[in-house]
């Protein structure tokens, strides 16, 4: 299994993905925190790009979409080493955790800076990597509930990609 390198504090992290509510003015972002061991043999992390909609994402940013199937292929199967949803396990030294709010920057997303994230967690901090829905993320998505032509309701994955500002815009903004 490949993945990307382990955290080197000394607890194992922990990971889980939250969405407030439906629509594309919702908040995404993934928590990591420390847990108890576990056996990474038996655990599969999250895959640092779970889908194509990422890694074209990022490929569009770098103006280089017709390289989406090469990069989403390279960087397929890449783990991040944590467990899944695993149990929080608060240091014995310790009332609280501190706790990281990570915004991932322009044109990246809440993967992007796993490392960081797993790293920060291993070491007793509670950490929370927003993915915006503002079109400043490589890519993201949201939920929508619609109802179908028979009147059941249903939900449908939305994505939204990076949309680059025009110079004009830029200048006059600033």
């Amino acid at each position: 299994m490949r993945q990307l390198p382990k955290p080197s504090g000394p607890f194992q992290v922990g990971s889980f993905d939250i969405t407030t509510k439906y629509g594309e003015d919702r908040c995404l972002f993934r928590m990591y925190y420390p847990t108890k061991q576990f056996d990474s043999a038996f655990t599969e992390g999250p895959l640092w790009f779970p889908c194509h909609e990422y890694a074209a994402g990022f490929t569009n940013v770098m103006k280089i979409p017709s390289l989406s199937r090469l990069f989403g292929w390279f960087f397929s199967g890449l783990r991040i080493p944590v467990a899944w949803n695993g149990d929080l396990q608060m240091p014995k030294s310790v009332d609280k955790l501190p706790v990281v709010l990570l915004s991932h920057g322009l044109a990246c997303n809440k993967t992007t800076c796993s490392n960081v994230c797993t790293d920060l967690a291993s070491y007793g901090t509670l950490v929370a990597s927003i993915e915006h829905s503002d079109k400043s993320a490589s890519a993201t998505y949201y939920f929508e509930e619609k109802e179908n032509e028979v009147g059941e309701k249903i939900v449908e994955k939305k994505w939204l990609q990076y949309h680059r500002e025009q110079q004009n815009l830029l200048e006059s903004r600033n």
